[in-house]
C-alpha cells in the first residue's frame, strides 16, 4: 500500500503537530520548574539595593534562567505600572486605596536623618525635625512618598525649610550626606551600603509620622502571576519582612 500525495501531507502534518506538542510540553515543564521565564518588578529607587541584596541575588543563584526586568520611578509612577499591568509586582512605601490592587505590608522601619560620620549630630540616638533648623538639607521631588512624609512632618511642627539640594536619586542624596554637604532623609536600609562603609550614620527622627515608614508589596487584583513571579513575591515577603 502506498500513500497518496494528500495522505503523505496528512501524515507529515500530524507528525509536525506531535513534535510541536512535545516541544510545548517540555517548555511548559521548564516554565513550571522555574528553569525559564520572566519577572517584571517596579520598586522605589530607595528599595533597589535591599531588593537586589536580600532577594534577587538568592533568587537568581537558584533560578539563573529567569529574566528579571527591574524598573524604578516615583510613587505615582509605580502605582500606575502595576495598575496598567506593565509589571507583575510593585514594591512601594504606600498602600493605595484602589480596590483593584492587593497590597501587603512586609516591612516597617523608622525614617532617619542621614548624617556624615563627621557631623556633630551623627552620634545622637534620635533627632527632632526642629533640631535640623539651619542645617543644609537634601529634599527629593514632591511626588516621592518620602518627601511627602518629610513635608507632612514640617507642616505638623509649623516649619518651612528650604533645601540646599534637590535630587531624584537616593544614591545621590546619601552621597551628598557622606561628603558632609547636607543631611538626607531615608531609612537605614536605603543607606545601608554607605553605613557599612563607615561613611554615614542613620539617626531615627523623633516624630510620630516617622516611626513606622511602611513598605508594601502590591499586585493587581485578579492578575494571575507566572510561577516565577509568584515565587519571587513570596521571597520578598519571607526575606525582607521586618514588621
Amino acid at each position: 500500500m502506498e500513500l497518496t500525495e494528500a495522505g503523505q501531507m496528512a501524515v507529515d502534518y500530524f507528525r509536525e503537530r506531535e513534535r510541536q506538542a512535545q516541544r510545548f510540553r517540555a517548555q511548559l515543564d521548564e516554565y513550571r520548574g522555574l528553569q525559564r521565564g520572566q519577572v517584571t518588578i517596579a520598586a522605589g529607587e530607595g528599595m533597589v539595593t535591599s531588593l537586589v541584596n536580600d532577594v534577587l541575588k538568592q533568587f537568581l543563584e537558584r533560578y539563573p534562567g529567569i529574566v528579571v526586568d527591574l524598573r524604578t520611578g516615583s510613587l505615582p509612577e509605580l502605582i500606575s505600572m502595576i495598575r496598567e499591568d506593565m509589571v507583575d509586582i510593585c514594591v512601594s512605601i504606600g498602600a493605595s486605596s484602589d480596590p483593584t490592587l492587593n497590597a501587603r505590608l512586609f516591612q516597617s522601619e523608622p525614617l532617619c536623618a542621614i548624617f556624615s560620620v563627621e557631623h556633630r549630630m551623627s552620634s545622637l540616638k534620635s533627632v527632632k525635625m526642629e533640631d535640623l533648623a539651619g542645617e543644609r538639607l537634601v529634599f527629593m521631588p514632591a511626588d516621592f512618598g518620602l518627601q511627602t512624609l518629610v513635608n507632612a512632618m514640617l507642616s505638623d511642627i509649623g516649619r518651612t525649610y528650604v533645601p540646599a539640594f534637590r535630587c531624584d536619586l537616593f544614591s545621590t542624596a546619601v552621597a551628598i550626606a557622606a561628603q558632609n554637604l547636607a543631611v538626607a532623609f531615608m531609612t537605614r536600609r536605603a543607606a545601608q551600603e554607605r553605613i557599612a562603609a563607615g561613611q554615614v550614620k542613620a539617626v531615627p527622627i523623633d516624630h510620630p509620622f516617622a516611626r513606622t515608614f511602611d513598605r508594601y508589596v502590591i499586585t493587581r487584583a485578579g492578575r494571575r502571576l507566572s510561577p516565577a513571579a509568584n515565587y519571587f513575591l513570596r521571597e520578598i515577603i519571607r526575606l525582607m519582612s521586618i514588621v
